[in-house]
């Protein structure tokens, strides 16, 4: 799909202003330059979310970007959603509009769609920042052995008032902190296509984190990545987000994945992650239980005393560092 002008998209709202609406990002994609520019295939899923998803749809097609095909899921909309893709409709590659299981599973069906070099997506309140693919693009030209990159994602409210700034940092050296200890944001996220084909689509059964799962899962089939302190994306955060409404599912949800990659883990590279992992569920037991806390760490300490062992010396070591004054 080549690149709309910012004169040929329909008219924004008349009570809106700024990017994506009145300004364009023309000026932030000329900033980067390739010989060759790789095809990028972007999917948006949606479920009602009209009150955000031309937005996103805006930010999208403004990036200026050569070479794009872009793929939005919707579940099923009952609030206007369908109103909006039909008002871009020549400028969206295909589209949909049918029940689904989850999230994980519409973004399923998009990446069906995908033929591009590099994938992500992009959720229907969610939105990029002028000049992004482009920039991301370039950096993984630049790097080749990079797997996917990972940026700056930027928080705003409902309201587009800016909240704080988020980072991946780089992969850790210790295997065992990527499971637990390594956070990833999805909206900053780029995947070259290779990373679907050798590790398969996202896990439907984990509907809240399934983003998580599968950045995780890369790096233990070697597919490392680019982490750069450059903004890509805003990830929008109000009442009704999943990770607003919803926050206590996460950490129960990764329970359920965190023994797949456990697995991977050799002698000595187990005893901090069980540690930690024991650690979390004695606090919640002590909360709500008492005296089982305890009851359950001597059980873990028979059942696997060399992880114990190995695992209360790391943490004393651990906790001793991060206690100690600054120099």
């Amino acid at each position: 799909m080549t690149a709309p002008e910012f004169s040929t998209l329909p008219s924004p709202p008349p009570n809106k202003s700024g990017w994506p609406w009145t300004e364009d990002g023309a000026l932030a994609a000329q900033r980067s330059r390739l010989n060759a520019w790789p095809k990028f295939s972007i999917i948006t899923p949606s479920f009602n979310r009209a009150d955000f998803l031309e937005k996103t749809i805006r930010s999208v097609l403004l990036q200026h970007y050569p070479n794009l095909e872009y793929v939005i899921i919707d579940g099923g909309s009952k609030d206007g959603t369908l109103d909006i893709i039909d008002k871009y409709a020549d400028f969206i590659t295909y589209w949909v509009s049918e029940p689904d299981k989850n999230q994980a599973d519409a973004l399923n069906k998009g990446l069906q769609r995908c033929t591009g070099d590099i994938i992500a997506f992009i959720n229907s309140d969610d939105f990029y920042l002028p000049g992004a693919l482009r920039r991301v693009a370039q950096l993984l030209a630049a790097h080749p052995e990079a797997g996917w990159i990972s940026g700056v994602i930027r928080y705003e409210d409902g309201d587009g008032r800016f909240l704080h700034t988020r980072h991946i940092p780089p992969l850790p050296a210790h295997r065992a902190d990527w499971i637990d200890r390594w956070p990833t944001y999805q909206p900053a996220c780029f995947w070259r296509s290779e990373c679907f084909r050798r590790v398969g689509e996202f896990r439907v059964d984990l509907p809240y984190t399934f983003d998580t799962e599968f950045t995780i899962r890369l790096p233990f089939h070697q597919l490392l990545p680019l982490s750069v302190a450059e903004p890509f994306s805003v990830r929008v955060l109000h009442g009704d987000t999943k990770q607003q409404s919803n926050p206590e599912i996460y950490p129960r949800e990764a329970q359920i994945y965190y023994p797949d990659f456990a697995r991977f883990l050799t002698s000595e590279e187990m005893p901090p992650f069980f540690w930690r992992q024991m650690y979390r569920a004695y606090g919640k037991l002590r909360r709500a239980r008492g005296r089982q806390a305890y009851l359950y760490v001597a059980a873990q300490a028979v059942r696997h005393p060399f992880w114990f062992a190995r695992g209360w010396r790391w943490w004393s070591e651990d906790k001793a560092r991060r206690q100690a004054p600054a120099l």
